[in-house]
């Protein structure tokens, strides 16, 4: 159970920073 929520945290996380990423591409 506590796998599944972990899990699901970094990949909500990883989508929040590729949304971050896009939207400010002059950071790279």
């Amino acid at each position: 159970m506590f796998d599944l929520i972990f899990a699901g945290g970094i990949s909500a996380a990883l989508l929040v920073y590729l949304v971050w990423a896009m939207l400010r591409p002059e950071d790279f």
